[in-house]
C-alpha cells in the first residue's frame, strides 16, 4: 500500500471500506390498506390527467368512437409514464406520498428504469389487482422483483 493519495483504491481496500459503513435498514411492509388507497389515488390522479390532456388536444371532440379509442390510447401511455416517472425519480407515486409509503426493489435498493417500467408494464397483466388477494404483494411485484415499504423518511 502506497502513501499516494491518486493511487487507485484496491477492491480489497474498497470492501473493507463497504464493510466499515454498510448501513443495513428494515423496512416494514405497506398494508393492504395503504396499498389500495395509494391504487385508488393514482387511478383518480390518472384519469384526470387523461381527459385533461385529452380535451387539450381536442381529442374528445372527435366522433364518439375515435374520441374513446384516442383516450383510451392516451390513458393507457399516461399510466405507464406517470408510474415509472414519479416511481424512478422519487420512488413514491402521489398515492404513495399520501399513504406515506414507496417502492424499492426487493434487496431494499432505489429502483433502476428497468424496475420502473417493468412495474408499470406488469399492471396491464389481466387479474394483476385480484394477486392481492392471494399473497400480500401483487403480480406486478413480484415479476419486477420490487415491494412497497412504509416510507421512513416521512
Amino acid at each position: 500500500m502506497s502513501n499516494d493519495p491518486f493511487e487507485p483504491v484496491s477492491s480489497s481496500q474498497e470492501s473493507q471500506f463497504d464493510d466499515l459503513f454498510e448501513v443495513t435498514r428494515e423496512y416494514e411492509e405497506a398494508t393492504k390498506a395503504q396499498r389500495f388507497v395509494n391504487y385508488l389515488v393514482d387511478t383518480v390522479v390518472v384519469i384526470i390527467l387523461s381527459i385533461f390532456v385529452g380535451f387539450f388536444f381536442g381529442w374528445a371532440s372527435g366522433p364518439e368512437d375515435e374520441a374513446e379509442a384516442m383516450l383510451n390510447i392516451l390513458f393507457l401511455g399516461i399510466w405507464v409514464l406517470y408510474y415509472t416517472l414519479f416511481e424512478k425519480l422519487t420512488g413514491k407515486s402521489l398515492g404513495k406520498l399520501i399513504t406515506r409509503t414507496r417502492v424499492l426493489t426487493t434487496e431494499d435498493h432505489e429502483l433502476t428504469w428497468g424496475h420502473a417500467i417493468g412495474r408499470s408494464l406488469c399492471r396491464f397483466i389481466p387479474f394483476d389487482a385480484l394477486s392481492f388477494l392471494f399473497g400480500h404483494n401483487g403480480w406486478h411485484d413480484s415479476i419486477s422483483q420490487t415491494r412497497v415499504v412504509k416510507d421512513v423518511n416521512t
